[in-house]
């Protein structure tokens, strides 16, 4: 980021910081007035508001980016955060929510809105996701998440800390991973590097493994399939954690973002999954909603990130994600 705005940002605020953080956790992204984050700039009266959708994994970074940037100005940043691919769908079809800024957890969602004209310059690459396997708490009451997988295997997949190659224990072995949690397959990258994962394993299916449980993050996945599934995938990476810390599954896959505190997230309790193959290459995309001041604050905000620089990848660091 750009370490002398920021600076004079900060000097400015000391004075007078008037911050406000307000949380209203969305179910999913856009939903008009249904911010999961709002921060407001120290400088009254507050002249300009903008909408910045971004994809789950990315919702707590966004949350701590649009905190520090409003320092020192009169600007609103609203957040709302889903799947890519629900975002990128509404702001194709017309974009009723006025979103100015879109930061997807792919490149493909984000050149749809280029293809769609509705974007302001080319797709830009702000981070690369890691994917993990986290354990839910039950399960981690009496193992560690390593223990859930095959190593030393004629196939499967790249692990970090383990012997190539890894097979997630379900057809055999124990402990035994009977359920898991994916994002979904469709809208959600993160669910797609699920897929890049499991598939070599044999355990990539989505016609007769998976179960769509939507938003249901609070049932057990194992009393909603049925058959051969035993997979569930949810409607976003955020709601394939909640369901993962609720125990609904065994573990499931998310982003080493979203269980970046170390506290909360013993590093026992996940196996990164780190191999260029399966990485979410995150790009983000500035929207033409003909409102002059609205875009100029959204494109300010995009070059405060400083992508590339020293102090960016320090901030990706910080928040789990591969540097650029």
């Amino acid at each position: 980021m750009n370490q002398f705005s920021r600076y004079i940002r900060k000097v400015i605020g000391t004075a007078a910081l008037l911050l406000v953080s307000a949380y209203s956790y969305a179910v999913d992204c856009p939903g008009g007035s249904n911010f999961y984050h709002q921060s407001i700039g120290t400088v009254t009266p507050i002249t300009t508001t903008i909408t910045v959708a971004v994809a789950s994994n990315f919702k707590d970074p966004a949350a701590e980016l649009a905190d520090d940037y409003v320092v020192g100005t009169s600007y609103k940043v609203n957040l709302c955060h889903g799947s890519s691919g629900t975002i990128s769908s509404s702001i194709t079809g017309g974009n009723p929510y006025n979103i100015s800024l879109f930061l997807s957890a792919d490149q493909g969602f984000a050149t749809d809105v280029v293809t769609a004209g509705k974007n302001l310059g080319s797709e830009f690459r702000y981070a690369k996701g890691i994917p993990v396997f986290l354990l839910s708490p039950n399960a981690y009451n009496s193992n560690v998440a390593a223990d859930y997988f095959l190593t030393g295997q004629g196939s499967g997949a790249y692990a970090d800390g383990l012997s190539d190659y890894v097979v997630l224990k379900h057809s055999s072995g124990t402990p035994t991973a009977s359920t898991i949690a994916v994002a979904n397959h469709t809208n959600a990258p993160y669910g797609f590097a699920a897929g890049y994962i499991l598939s070599p394993m044999g355990f990539w299916n989505t016609g007769t493994l998976l179960y769509n449980a939507g938003t249901n993050v609070t049932t057990a996945c194992s009393s909603l399939i049925s058959g051969s599934q035993w997979q569930c995938e949810y409607n976003n990476v955020d709601l394939t954690l909640q369901a993962i810390n609720n125990n609904s599954v065994t573990g499931g896959f998310v982003g080493w973002s979203q269980v970046c505190d170390s506290g909360t997230y013993p590093s026992a309790r996940y196996v990164k999954f780190s191999n260029s193959s399966y990485l979410t290459q995150q790009y983000g995309v500035l929207i033409d909603i003909a409102s002059g001041a609205q875009e100029t604050v959204a494109a300010d905000l995009v070059s405060y990130m400083d992508i590339g620089s020293g102090a960016w990848n320090t901030f990706l660091t910080n928040h789990c994600y591969q540097t650029l």
